[in-house]
């Protein structure tokens, strides 16, 4: 059952009904993802509500100012460097922007992410010791030049540490 309702100003959603038992069961979470249409890559300006060890509680700012909906951001989603303790990076009152990454209706459950919405170091690193075909600068040269490209920089010199290692 679909139907929207409003008390003392509240939105609501019906998701349960039984005229034996006489009961309704409203959701206000629910109703406010179906008024916003939250939908799975979504991207919303937040705030931290609260945190712990294991994530970040994210409250989603609304176009009419408003926060009325919260989820989680999971250790593993705040960044792409090794995080022990969200308390490390995050604290409550900080603004964050959060991509949606998965809904939970039956649970009403919404998980964030804040390291989606960065560019992957790894993908950068490896674009700079291996540039992709026809992004490296070779400046005037003709197609007789000769250009020498060392694929990764001081490989041999690493090489060599490593060989020396006790390991």
């Amino acid at each position: 059952m679909s139907s929207f309702g409003s008390y003392r100003g509240l939105q609501r959603l019906v998701i349960e009904a039984s005229e034996q038992e006489e009961t309704l069961i409203f959701s206000e979470k629910q109703a406010m993802w179906e008024k916003f249409s939250i939908k799975v890559g979504d991207v919303f300006e937040g705030k931290v509500s609260s945190v712990a060890r294991f994530g970040a509680f994210v409250e989603l700012r609304f176009p009419d100012g408003g926060y009325y909906v919260d989820g989680l951001v999971h250790i593993s989603e705040v960044s792409w460097d090794l995080v022990r303790d969200v308390r490390d990076v995050l604290k409550k009152g900080d603004g964050v922007r959060v991509k949606v990454v998965q809904i939970d209706v039956e649970k009403s459950r919404l998980a964030f992410s804040i390291k989606q919405l960065q560019a992957d170091p790894l993908f950068e690193t490896l674009d700079t010791l291996m540039p992709q075909e026809g992004t490296l600068n070779t400046g005037t040269s003709t197609a007789g030049d000769v250009v020498p490209s060392e694929p990764l920089p001081d490989l041999e010199q690493i090489c060599e540490e490593l060989l020396r290692e006790n390991g």
